[in-house]
């Protein structure tokens, strides 16, 4: 837990508690199910932390922020499906929930939430392809966000378990056994968090 002690009062936990407020039940075609809400809080999570961690900048921060609580909100079902992101995308796009963000900002979320959902390899080819926009910036933060969406696969169980092999970022594998532990503590470190933010709010 001492990750999460260090976590607690930063920027990261700030942003965590304001955009996972934002992740409504009406958004998700079923918000208890395993893609549902307590998923995308906890990708959400992950993504903080790992941002914290690493020190990312406060645009990378909100980036990743915003992919993790809509990026399966376009999903029709709960199989594979290569589709779901892009799906997403429009229908965050449709409800507005993507004002506010700049241009330059939107076109590497777009790109986030779209590809997230199918592999790397076709996903490099896309990026390779992508035209006046911060690739760098793109790629970089393509591979934190699946690896923050694959970490969360601990609540899988055993057919879809996590395979650490495919983790594309260090600071992921350093991580794993923290997932596991905020799955299976979900309650207890959500509370924790809120409570810490009260502490400051005083």
């Amino acid at each position: 837990m001492r990750i999460i002690e260090q976590f607690e009062h930063s920027d990261e936990h700030k942003l965590f508690l304001k955009k996972e407020s934002l992740v409504r039940p009406e958004y998700f075609f079923r918000p208890y199910g395993v893609h549902g809400m307590l998923h995308a809080k906890r990708v959400l999570l992950i993504a903080m932390i790992l941002a914290k961690v690493d020190g990312l900048t406060e645009r990378e921060r909100n980036i990743l922020a915003l992919c993790s609580i809509y990026h399966d909100i376009g999903r029709k079902h709960d199989g594979y499906c290569t589709k779901h992101g892009r799906y997403s995308y429009i229908k965050a796009k449709k409800l507005g929930l993507l004002d506010g963000y700049s241009k330059e900002d939107l076109a590497i979320a777009e790109f986030i939430i779209e590809e997230h959902c199918i592999d790397d390899d076709r996903a490099k080819v896309k990026l390779a392809a992508y035209q006046g926009a911060d690739t760098a910036a793109m790629g970089k933060l393509y591979n934190y966000f699946c690896d923050c969406d694959s970490l969360d696969r601990v609540r899988l169980g055993w057919l879809y378990k996590l395979d650490e092999s495919y983790l594309r970022t260090v600071a992921a594998r350093k991580i794993v056994p923290l997932t596991h532990e905020i799955y299976n503590n979900w309650d207890d470190i959500y509370a924790r968090l809120r409570e810490a933010y009260c502490e400051i709010a005083k």
